[in-house]
């Protein structure tokens, strides 16, 4: 296929330059002319062709398989039940939330994604709403795919872009505590992510879903000490409670007034840092057992920490696990999350982690 699309533009570019050469044997400046039109004309045509995304997940392979059952591990006795919340878009469902669903998202107790409902100009008509969509709507197939399950998800209403996902947050866990008690730690995470939750069952039996608890890959920006959003950060269900009765209402009307550079830039992650800590949350950074084990960034900018780039730098200034080691030397083996993980990722880690094996 690539073959053929580069000898089409070979052929295409002899043709055009063929027809400046006649142009130019006709008259200078109506050849400038219409040079000045053939040419961005023509960029616009094969633009697609060259800077064009890479195919949707979806049709790379067959639609994900929601048939095998996920067996939870006996070895954990603790019992604890993980609702897991993935913060996501409209325009993602087909692209990862379905591959969340075949793959790790599986394994949690209850699985909600936590979406946006675009209101248009004037707002007529619009609230936040449950919605509860199955496979082949998600994928707009008119015949049967999988098994029929369906996917849960909340969309609230107005707030789509980055700067609005602290309010869709404090809404979206208002509702989601209106709705759900049957849990124990709550965690939330990007639709990027890769959640092992058979590795945070383990990593939570020693806390108390009673007690106000927030964990996750501890970062420090703009003075503030917080959990990184992207790979997630795990909220006891007392801590939940306490967010949405005590802190949402008023203590955490954030961003704070008081602090010029959060009112400027309210990110959610760094809110819900500023938020825990006037609440008296319990901080756990993802090392507290010797190993990062939420990871924030792509797994070779950890593992390569002599990479020269944004994120390594980044990582290397703000976060404040590992800060005696080199990252790489710092990671667990049990780890928890990975962030930026593409959806074909996601089947690569679920064979890796839980079928693949080595002979010692």
């Amino acid at each position: 296929m690539a073959r053929k699309w580069k000898r089409f533009l070979q052929n295409f570019s002899e043709k055009l330059q063929n027809i400046v050469r006649e142009l130019i044997s006709i008259h200078p400046f109506v050849c400038g002319c219409l040079v000045g039109f053939i040419i961005p004309l023509a960029f616009i045509f094969i633009q697609p062709f060259i800077f064009s995304q890479p195919a949707e997940v979806t049709g790379l392979f067959p639609p994900p398989d929601l048939t095998n059952t996920v067996l939870q591990p006996t070895s954990l006795n603790n019992g604890y039940k993980i609702l897991c919340v993935v913060t996501t878009h409209p325009s993602n469902y087909k692209s990862k939330v379905v591959h969340i669903k075949s793959t790790w998202g599986r394994r949690c107790d209850h699985l909600i994604f936590l979406s946006t409902r675009d209101c248009g100009l004037f707002n007529w008509n619009c609230s936040t709403i449950w919605r509860k969509l199955s496979l082949n709507n998600i994928l707009q197939k008119e015949k049967g795919i999988g098994d029929g399950s369906l996917f849960t998800i909340l969309e609230v209403e107005g707030h789509t872009g980055r700067k609005d996902l602290w309010t869709r947050e404090k809404i979206g866990f208002e509702r989601i505590w209106e709705e759900f008690k049957d849990f124990d730690f709550m965690l939330k995470t990007d639709d990027d992510s890769f959640i092992v939750v058979e590795n945070l069952k383990y990593l939570l039996q020693d806390f108390n879903p009673r007690e106000a608890l927030l964990l996750g890959h501890l970062q420090k920006s703009q003075g503030v000490e917080y959990m990184s959003g992207g790979s997630g950060y795990v909220i006891s269900r007392e801590g939940v409670r306490r967010l949405v009765e005590e802190g949402f209402p008023s203590r955490c009307e954030l961003p704070l007034k008081s602090d010029r550079q959060n009112e400027k830039n309210a990110d959610e992650d760094l809110q819900m840092g500023v938020c825990a800590k006037l609440l008296d949350f319990q901080i756990v950074p993802s090392d507290f057992r010797g190993g990062m084990t939420f990871i924030p960034f792509k797994i070779e900018h950890i593992l390569l920490h002599q990479l020269n780039t944004r994120p390594g730098r980044w990582f290397r200034q703000h976060s404040l696990e590992c800060r005696d080691r080199l990252a790489k030397d710092c990671l667990s083996q049990h780890p928890v999350a990975f962030h930026y993980t593409e959806a074909v990722d996601m089947y690569k880690l679920e064979y890796l982690i839980y079928s693949a094996r080595v002979i010692t």
